[in-house]
């Protein structure tokens, strides 16, 4: 298969969800956390929302300062387009997480939300960070300070990479949407998540080519995985598990982390992300490239406008 070089690829698509989320959301007055058969599912939905409205909100910060990095034309509009399509995730996902009822977040000096659950991580790990990013002490430290935020980027897209790629294959590919949607409430969750992770596969890859340009060297070696996921503190698996243990003690349920880590789609991201992550990894390059393009297609041609029409309905 010829590889598309980053000039020749396709412009990034920047997408709206096509009906008032909220209304969609509250479908009898109030939004139901357990918006799916399984609480496990429900519950790692709702963390991993919080914890992607947390990171996005960092990368739209980052990313007044990284462009200045990039030479290649067609790759600062490439990461411009990146950076929209990551705040309207942001956007759409606060319109969730607003209703989850786990309390009103904070503003701090680099991230506008920030609950109390992520609040130790923020100041342990981003803050820091985002510091030397803006207010280096010299040339070195924020040389090495972009290396750290695009490195860090770039394991983020990883994981919204499989992510997207499990979810896809779990919930609708060969004919599973009639059976996961006779599962679901709110099918408005479902759109959420679809939407998001349409364009995470779009442009996860833009991460890996910032990164190849500047520092001229694979984001993933046997070193770099273990620097990135050896660590479970900083993991954003750790992030949703907070979160969603948060929501659910508000809630008054009771969740195990055995319901997290047992349901069947948690077990089948582990199955994509061992079967897929290595040294080497890029998701523009061979099966994952394809699998990306093939669910891309799918949703904009079939799973998102029935999907629509299923939600529409519903709020009609």
């Amino acid at each position: 298969m010829t590889q598309q070089t980053t000039s020749s690829r396709p412009d990034l698509v920047i997408r709206t969800i096509p009906f008032d989320l909220a209304t969609a959301l509250r479908r009898n007055g109030a939004f139901d956390l357990h918006w799916f058969d399984d609480k496990g599912i429900s519950y790692l939905a709702i963390g991993y929302s919080f914890a992607l409205e947390y990171a996005e909100r960092f990368i739209n910060l980052a990313d007044t300062v990284l462009p200045r990095f990039i030479k290649d034309e067609a790759l600062r509009r490439r990461e411009g387009a990146f950076n929209r399509q990551e705040a309207n995730h942001a956007k759409y996902h606060r319109v969730l997480n607003d209703l989850t009822g786990s309390g009103s977040p904070t503003a701090e000096q680099y991230n506008p939300r920030v609950y109390d659950f992520f609040y130790a991580d923020y100041k342990t790990f981003r803050e820091p960070l985002m510091k030397r990013l803006f207010e280096p002490k010299n040339q070195h430290e924020l040389f090495a300070a972009v290396n750290e935020t695009i490195f860090r980027r770039a394991a983020f897209e990883t994981v919204t990479c499989l992510t997207g790629l499990t979810y896809f294959d779990y919930f609708f590919d060969a004919g599973r949407l009639s059976q996961t949607l006779s599962a679901t409430r709110t099918p408005a969750v479902l759109y959420l998540f679809g939407y998001h992770l349409a364009e995470e596969l779009e442009h996860c890859a833009t991460a890996f080519e910032v990164y190849d340009e500047i520092f001229h060297e694979p984001v993933w070696t046997a070193q770099s995985l273990e620097l990135a996921f050896g660590n479970p503190a900083r993991s954003i698996e750790r992030e949703v598990e907070s979160a969603a243990f948060f929501a659910a003690r508000r809630r008054g349920d009771d969740l195990s982390l055995s319901d997290l880590h047992d349901n069947e789609f948690a077990a089948k991201q582990r199955e994509t992300q061992a079967s897929t992550l290595a040294p080497g990894f890029h998701p523009a390059h061979g099966a994952v490239a394809e699998q990306k393009d093939y669910f891309i297609a799918k949703w904009e041609r079939e799973w998102e406008p029935l999907l629509r029409e299923k939600v529409l309905a519903q709020i009609s």
